[in-house]
């Protein structure tokens, strides 16, 4: 998951820069909607929408806390939901605002953030069920019992949000799963290259002695012999142990038949 620490994390600045924009693109239809469908005046409409939105989207792009950031546009986002059902008179469609904000902030990947979402809207729901009614649900059935309505709204927000939870725990666990193969790779062609350099310095070794034997130079036959054996388990110690290879065991300053060839 997202820490809370300030970083450069690319995936958290990519995902966090979406956010912002869809923050401050909902000013304009929701002061539009403010006006026109709430009846409010010019001012009335900019202090209800505006000015909440435009103040948590300022937080969320200057806030050097990554999950400060995030929090922010996410209080962002869900106060435009919010917004959204007061203005229709708690039409049933507009909930459907908070479900895509709820969704949408599950891109930051983090389990505080995301937590804080579904708190937002179960408290949202109880506290202006209890307040106006008539603001959070249109239909006067559901009105006459806001509590029990405010529940079953809840409920399912926090069904949501606990799917959505273990989907990011899934998630991350892949991505655990998905490093440390990428590190069992990487040590992989790590400990390839050094059985091929090994190989080739044993193989020049061996044929460095045989070389010698032939040519009857029985003294550099055992000095190259004793190189090759020396590198080899030098290089040996070196992997069984964990440690990388130093190749300059594994380089010869001259060809092995170099020092064979007749003056």
């Amino acid at each position: 998951m997202t820490r809370s620490s300030a970083g450069t994390d690319p995936v958290f600045h990519r995902r966090h820069r979406w956010l912002t924009v869809a923050l401050l693109a909902h000013v304009p239809p929701l002061l539009a909607l403010s006006m026109a469908v709430g009846g409010n005046r010019l001012g009335h409409a900019l202090v209800e929408t505006s000015v909440p939105l435009l103040g948590l989207w300022v937080i969320g792009l200057r806030a050097s806390h990554q999950r400060l950031a995030a929090s922010a546009t996410t209080f962002g986002l869900l106060t435009a939901s919010a917004l959204v059902v007061h203005t229709t008179g708690g039409q049933p469609e507009a909930h459907f605002h908070f479900f895509l904000v709820v969704a949408a902030v599950a891109l930051y990947r983090d389990l505080v953030v995301f937590g804080v979402a579904a708190a937002f809207v179960v408290v949202h729901h109880a506290a202006l069920t209890l307040i106006s009614p008539t603001s959070v649900f249109a239909d006067p059935a559901v009105a006459d019992q806001p509590v029990m309505w405010a529940v079953v709204h809840g409920s399912y927000i926090a069904a949501v949000a606990a799917v959505h939870a273990v989907g990011l725990r899934d998630v991350e666990r892949a991505s655990r799963e998905t490093a440390r193969l990428q590190a069992d790779l990487e040590h992989a062609g790590e400990a390839r290259a050094n059985a091929l350099a090994l190989h080739d310095t044993v193989v020049q070794g061996l044929t460095a002695t045989v070389y010698a034997q032939q040519v009857g130079r029985h003294d550099l036959a055992g000095d190259a012999a004793a190189a090759a054996l020396t590198a080899a388990k030098r290089v040996v110690s070196d992997l069984l142990e964990g440690r990388p290879a130093d190749r300059s065991t594994l380089v010869r300053e001259d060809a092995a038949l170099d020092r064979l060839s007749p003056p």
